[in-house]
């Protein structure tokens, strides 16, 4: 008697468990490009990428990896969430080597030059982007391990909202539905030929810019992130097999002391500390001129358009193929022989020429890897 009660209530609160996990999966995971980027790169194949950025948003608008795979044959993809900061980087690459193991792993920098005058706005940045990325990890002690961590830094977070999402967005009823269609997306179309990339259609234009490709001062990072990314490279020093480069993605800026300037000197100071320690850094900010990169290959001071994003990937994928032997022939295959990536290939010309209309027509967007753009982009610009 006292076995089965047992078991009973065993069961029951097994129900519960899988009923909170289902429910939290379908309906209260939140429906953010960032998600579903992330989502999607854990359904590509095993074992398939050569490389992989680590980044915020002038990642995935700054390098395309179909563009990458048409002119090289490099597999990549930006695992990339808008804000984050290098104390969500060990997080992302140990859930990236979870299914991949490429054999490069790119880590943009500017998630560690963030200015501690905007360490208040930049505390609710963070906690946005913690939830974004942990949101899409499995329920395991590492998703708890990182949820702790990650809560210790942020003012009033706490660290079970992060491992359990149900308890942060339970009362956000009007997203169930949106978040459940989104769920369904995701299962039917697994991957997408995007590979997670963003442009706007958009051209920056400033006046008096400073060439930061001759700036090459280095400014002290702020407390935090110098303690963090400091223990992220010490966890970098124990992974085998992949090689962790830091890279530094250009910005623009009009005057000295301004947020993009000390953004670009302590990106300087992230390669500092990074060579010092044994690593590998490629500053892009200092290859402007032999890339031909004009402010009009921006969409704004921080981030590339459509025409900045095909000159970053073309000097990328020469620097991996040059420096680092990447793609390794026959090493990274796909069940399908490369033809979904082929496809990808395709369909980014065509979404190129959607993005090249709408700048010449001075339609400005946001063109993101999500069904509205793909559908958008199949039917071909027509303002």
């Amino acid at each position: 008697m006292i076995i089965r009660r047992i078991l009973l209530i065993g069961s029951l609160i097994t129900a519960i468990a899988v009923s909170v996990l289902v429910f939290q999966t379908w309906f209260c995971s939140m429906t953010f490009d960032d998600g579903n980027r992330i989502r999607m790169f854990h359904n590509e194949p095993a074992d398939s990428m050569d490389m992989v950025i680590v980044g915020s948003s002038d990642a995935h608008s700054g390098f395309s990896s179909a563009l990458a795979y048409k002119q090289d044959g490099i597999k990549s993809y930006p695992y990339t969430v808008d804000g984050e900061t290098c104390l969500l980087w060990e997080a992302m690459v140990e859930d990236i080597l979870r299914t991949q193991s490429p054999d490069v792993i790119l880590i943009e920098t500017y998630g560690a030059t963030y200015p501690e005058m905007h360490f208040e706005k930049h505390n609710e940045t963070i906690e946005a982007s913690a939830y974004k990325l942990l949101d899409t990890f499995p329920t395991t002690p590492s998703k708890l391990k990182y949820s702790i961590k990650i809560a210790k830094y942020i003012d009033n977070s706490d660290a079970l909202s992060f491992f359990v999402p149900f308890i942060k967005y339970h009362g956000r009823y009007g997203d169930y539905v949106e978040n459940f269609k989104n769920q369904l997306y995701l299962h039917k179309t697994k991957t997408s030929p995007l590979k997670g990339i963003l442009t706007k259609t958009a051209k920056c234009h400033k006046k008096k810019l400073i060439d930061l490709s001759t700036v090459d001062e280095v400014h002290e990072l702020a407390e935090t992130e110098e303690k963090n990314l400091r223990e992220f490279i010490e966890y970098c020093k124990t992974i085998d097999d992949t090689k962790i480069v830091f890279i530094h993605f250009p910005v623009l800026a009009k005057e000295e002391g301004s947020f993009k300037y000390r953004g670009h000197t302590k990106a300087m100071m992230v390669g500092k500390i990074a060579e010092e320690n044994g690593f590998d850094f490629i500053n892009l900010q200092g290859m402007t001129g032999e890339m031909g990169i004009t402010q009009g290959d921006f969409s704004d001071s921080g981030h590339m358009n459509i025409y900045g994003q095909r000159k970053l990937t073309a000097a990328i994928c020469e620097i991996l193929k040059e420096k680092y032997g990447v793609p390794v022939k026959g090493k990274h295959k796909t069940p399908d022989d490369d033809q979904e990536w082929k496809e990808s290939a395709k369909f980014y010309d065509k979404y190129y020429d959607y993005a090249d209309a709408a700048i010449k027509a001075g339609d400005k967007m946001k063109l993101a890897d999500n069904q509205e753009t793909i559908e958008k982009v199949k039917r071909g610009y027509n303002k």
